[in-house]
């Protein structure tokens, strides 16, 4: 081999090759019609691999348990005043009472899986929760959304009921007041009567004290008023159940279709994969006795 031979040609140069000749040089080109029929050649093989796959895959449809799931929808109440310039208030935020769900049975928690349980609570349409279910019987999946629900309506009931509580505090706080300012008063006009004569100058502060107790008499009262009122804010509307939980026919999973189809490709992919490794090592096998 002369020396442009070699430079032209450097994969047949023994130096540098180490005495054994390459037979892969970089002007070759992969050809799509031996790729078919290496593929073609090696079809048991292949069709081998593909039918373990599917076996495997049909062993664990088998052997897996179906799930169900339940799904319900629950639209959070709220409360107002009826004003003019009033807005309903929840009784409770809708993102709250979906977090406080979440955490009393553990949605996030990835290592809890114990069936049935609750498998996601979301906010929809700013004012619904849906709740989701899994479990091994569609009965089972449906008595757990039913569970969630009663939890959500029955702490809204406790939320009204305690905001009514506090409601009725400040109120009996508040005529406390009312009556003890009254006394006040009703000293202060006394003690005007017997110094109007005596000491104008004193008559004339307990005159100012007395018109600030009425203010604040007057101030009260209102504030009195209005709390009788919002003791008992009007429902808007009340927590309710939009879509009662489900009752599932077919299990959510395993998705048997999806599964196969899956599967199907899976082994196909597999198979050109096998084939074609196969096909390698056997190519380098044949190449090193070749070579040696």
């Amino acid at each position: 081999m002369n020396t442009s031979d070699k430079t032209q040609n450097p994969e047949k140069d023994p130096d540098i090759t180490g005495g054994r000749y390459n037979p892969y040089s970089k002007g070759d080109e992969i050809n799509l019609m031996e790729l078919v029929l290496i593929l073609v050649k090696n079809w048991r093989m292949g069709l081998i691999v593909f039918l373990t796959v599917l076996a495997g895959a049909a062993i664990y449809l088998v052997v897996a348990r179906p799930v169900y799931e339940s799904h319900a929808d629950v639209r959070v109440g709220k409360v107002g005043f009826g004003g003019s310039g009033d807005t309903p208030l929840y009784l409770e935020e809708p993102e709250v009472a979906a977090k406080r769900l979440s955490e009393k049975y553990r949605v996030n928690d990835r290592f809890y899986t114990v069936l049935p349980r609750v498998n996601s609570v979301k906010v929809i349409n700013k004012d619904i929760i849906e709740i989701s279910t899994i479990a091994l019987t569609p009965e089972e999946a449906r008595k757990k959304a039913n569970d969630a629900v009663s939890d959500i309506l029955q702490h809204q009931d406790v939320i009204y009921t305690e905001n009514m509580e506090k409601y009725k505090q400040v109120k009996e706080q508040l005529t406390e007041n009312i009556n003890m300012t009254r006394k006040t008063l009703a000293e202060t006009e006394r003690r005007i009567g017997g110094m109007e004569d005596v000491n104008p100058v004193l008559a004339g502060v307990l005159i100012d004290n007395k018109n600030s107790l009425l203010g604040r008499i007057s101030d009260m009262q209102d504030r009195l008023q209005n709390l009788e009122f919002f003791s008992k804010p009007p429902r808007t509307f009340e927590t309710s159940v939009i879509k009662q939980a489900t009752l599932s026919e077919h299990p959510s999973q395993p998705r048997y279709m999806l599964f196969i189809a899956l599967s199907m490709i899976l082994g196909i992919f597999l198979s050109v994969i096998v084939i074609f490794l196969v096909e390698f090592s056997c190519n380098v096998k044949r190449l090193l006795r070749e070579g040696n």
